[in-house]
């Protein structure tokens, strides 16, 4: 994922073409350009001046430091949960419009990893015939969170 900031600090996100992030008719302005989900350390961001209609751009970044969302699914007893589904998303705090990233299962413990992550803030969404949870601005690459599970209600 790549992403520019504003001034002002509105976020646009990149569209990847090929081997290539693009960013389409961006108003004219100072720009910070970033390797990752916003979130990210920004310290690598190349600054970026668009001063005439139809300027372009080619620029090198370096590729952010990836992490690890770690955690343990539990039930309303402190039990693991085995087999539930957990997904993740850049945290509704840094960005509105976000796409999960692939769900993972929990093990035989309750753990889960998800790996190859910015060090950025995510929403946690846990699903299982046992219940569901979440856990908002889960930050990757820091302690292990723990979900606990809302029990599913019975149908009526």
């Amino acid at each position: 994922m790549m992403f520019a900031r504003n001034e002002a600090g509105q976020v646009v996100l990149g569209e990847r073409r090929g081997d290539e992030f693009v960013f389409e008719r961006l108003p004219l302005g100072r720009y910070s350009v970033v390797a990752g989900s916003p979130g990210v350390d920004e310290s690598g961001a190349a600054s970026v001046t668009l001063d005439r209609d139809g300027d372009t751009r080619t620029i090198a970044l370096r590729a952010p430091a990836t992490a690890e969302l770690t955690g343990h699914v539990v039930d309303d007893q402190n039990q693991p949960v085995i087999d539930a589904w957990v997904s993740a998303s850049p945290a509704e705090s840094e960005l509105r419009i976000s796409t999960p990233l692939p769900a993972v299962l929990t093990d035989d413990r309750g753990a889960f990893a998800i790996s190859g992550v910015s060090r950025a803030p995510y929403d946690l969404s846990v699903s299982s015939p046992e219940g569901e949870g979440v856990a908002r601005d889960v930050r990757a690459g820091e302690a292990a969170v723990t979900v606990r599970l809302e029990r599913a209600s019975a149908p009526e």
